[in-house]
This record gives C-alpha cells, sequence and structure tokens, in this order.
C-alpha cells in the first residue's frame, strides 16, 4: 500500500495535534514476535500502528546492515496491523522505513525484547541499534527500546503470528502498558531517545538510571578453547557485579523497572565544548 497521498500526509498531521499517535514498531525477535503483538494488543485501540520488523529472529546483530546483498520484503497483516516483513537486518528495517514512509512517525518502539539490553553492551543489540538508528534517520521523533528479563532460552526464540499471547498479557503485559501510559503523559520525560528494561516479575517501581559503564559487570566474557581454536557464548542470565544504584542492571535485578535517557549521537559534549572554548 503506497501511503504518500495528499490525504493520507493530511492524516499524519492532525494525529500528532491530537492524542493519537502514529507509532512505527520494530525490534530484532521478528515482525510477528510476542513483543510486537503485546505492544499491538495495549496500543491498537487508542493508536495508529505500522510495523516494520525482521522476517526471522536477529538478536546481538547490533546495527549490521545488508550492504553488499540488500534484501527483499513483504507486506503482510499482524493481529489487524499492517506489517512489513523485512529479510534482513534490524537496521535495514529503519532503513526501509526511511524510505518507504516519507513522513515522519511520531514513535518508534522497538521490542518488547526478550531478553535484556543494559549497560554500554547495548550496541550489540538488534533491539536498541535499530531504534538509535530510526532516530538517526528521522523516521521519529522519539524511539524507546523496550527489554524485558526472561531465562536464556528465550533469546532466540522462533516466533510463530500463530502463538498464544495470552500469558504474556499480564507479565510483562501489564509493566510495559503502564509504563508506556506514564511516558505519555509525561512527554517522554524531555527525552527524544529512552532505553527501558523491565525485570522479570511484575513491578511498579521505576527509577531512572544510567548505562552500566563496563560491559564485564554485566555480560560474561567468551569462551575459548585452546585445543580447536574455538570460541563460544555462555549461555547464561545476565549478571550484576556491580552494586551502585545508579546503574541499569543494578535496578533491574532488584526487580525495578530501569529508565535511561540516551543521547541521540555519540558526542561527549562537555568535552566538545571545552575543546571548542580553547580549554
Amino acid at each position: 500500500m503506497d501511503r504518500t497521498s495528499a490525504s493520507e500526509a493530511e492524516d499524519v498531521r492532525s494525529i500528532r495535534t491530537g492524542s493519537t499517535m502514529n507509532i512505527l514498531l520494530t525490534g530484532d525477535d521478528g515482525y510477528n514476535s510476542i513483543g510486537t503483538r503485546l505492544l499491538i494488543h495495549f496500543l491498537k485501540k487508542d493508536h495508529t500502528l505500522t510495523i516494520a520488523g525482521t522476517k526471522t529472529q536477529q538478536s546481538a546483530v547490533g546495527g549490521r546492515l545488508s550492504i553488499k546483498h540488500g534484501g527483499t520484503w513483504f507486506e503482510t497483516i499482524v493481529d489487524g496491523v499492517q506489517a512489513f516483513c523485512i529479510d534482513g537486518s534490524p537496521a535495514d528495517a529503519l532503513e526501509f522505513s526511511h524510505v518507504k514512509f516519507p513522513h515522519k512517525f511520531d514513535l518508534i518502539l522497538s521490542g518488547v525484547n526478550l531478553g535484556e539490553n543494559v549497560g554500554v553492551g547495548i550496541f550489540s543489540s538488534g533491539t536498541v541499534c535499530a531504534a538509535w538508528r530510526g532516530l538517526g534517520l528521522e523516521v521519529a521523533t522519539h524511539s524507546v527500546a523496550l527489554s524485558w528479563v526472561t531465562p536464556p532460552d528465550f533469546y532466540f526464540h522462533a516466533h510463530d503470528a500463530n502463538e498464544s499471547i495470552t500469558e504474556f498479557i499480564e507479565n510483562p503485559g501489564k509493566m510495559v502498558k503502564e509504563t508506556i501510559d506514564i511516558m505519555f503523559k509525561q512527554q517522554f520525560w524531555n527525552s527524544k531517545f529512552l532505553n527501558i528494561n523491565f525485570p522479570s516479575t511484575y513491578t511498579e517501581s521505576r527509577v531512572f538510571t544510567r548505562l552500566t559503564p563496563s560491559i564485564k559487570e554485566c555480560y560474561p566474557p567468551l569462551t575459548i578453547n585452546e585445543q580447536t581454536n574455538e570460541f563460544s557464548y555462555p549461555f547464561t542470565e545476565v549478571q550484576a557485579e556491580t552494586t551502585d544504584s545508579k546503574y541499569d542492571i543494578v535496578n533491574l535485578h532488584q526487580g525495578k523497572i530501569s529508565i535511561t535517557p540516551m543521547s541521540a549521537d555519540w558526542t561527549d559534549d562537555k568535552l566538545y565544548t571545552s575543546l571548542k572554548q580553547g580549554k
């Protein structure tokens, strides 16, 4: 469906002046993932939704682009919502959205990812990088990455549009919906980009956090086999070696919802200003 008509453009402008938002759903778990379908369940009634997601599960691909071979896409419907399925990476899905939809969305929601995305290691996350790239491409004016603590065997769950999401409505669904409602009411706390992580069990406790600065304090190192010259990653839960209460991983492991305001670019503003002033 071509969404470039004048009447549709007018519709988009009117959406931004009212309570209804025009939201792009994406992530790295697949266009028909449990997390995406939870967002549809809770948001479809009040907002205009479009999906641009990966064809397959793409955890831990970071910001990879299919620049050598390109890819394909097809259009379908997921739980009553128009969906564009991208046979590529999460970042490809946002590049596709940038060209396919010439209007700006009000918001990108990436997730809800099965598995937390914490600390500075988030640059390996397809979920977070999709949100990040979409903001950089100006696909939307705000972008939010949503992730939920799950057992490791959920990380690479192969989704099926026919699987039931009923068991996930209460948890994490209720936490996610309540947090999104507060986020809308608070106008994103004046942030363009948020990284939000939900604990494994329901809570109403929400805290603002910083990214844990050491990857080693969140994720265990890979294993090297000197005999076979092979390496592998331990399939274990994310750890929390630091105890500093300002960091995301600590609060998440204490059962709190971690909300981290993110910079849209990686510039060290304080140092940049100092250098420009010749200090």
